[in-house]
């Protein structure tokens, strides 16, 4: 595991969004897809299982860059223009707000709101 996946993995779990066990999923899948050629990151893999969105995902890697560069840089966050909360909202609009619900916790605990 890379430098970076090591960060990930930490924050992740710091910020308890995804389980122990789902990250020891992710890792193994992980080295699974080295031994077969296919270098892709934690977050990638942990987004590709479902565990977390690439939102999500986005947020944490910007955070663990950010943490690297000077302290007067800023790094601009993508946040959707779309109202994530609808309360007539159908199933797959639902499962829409909870995800950019979760993502703004994140970007709160990160210290980003």
């Amino acid at each position: 595991m890379q430098n970076k996946d090591t960060l990930f993995a930490k924050k992740v779990l710091e910020l308890n969004i995804i389980r122990n066990k789902d990250l020891k999923k992710c890792q193994l899948f992980q080295q699974n897809s080295i031994k077969q050629g296919t270098e892709t990151s934690l977050s990638q893999v942990a987004v590709s299982l479902k565990f977390i969105t690439q939102q999500q995902a986005n947020t944490i890697e910007k955070f663990i860059a950010e943490q690297k560069t000077p302290a007067n840089t800023k790094i601009q966050l993508e946040i959707p223009q779309n109202n994530p909360i609808n309360h007539s909202a159908k199933t797959n609009n639902s499962v829409n707000a909870k995800n950019q619900f979760s993502h703004y916790i994140i970007e709160e605990k990160l210290g980003l709101k």
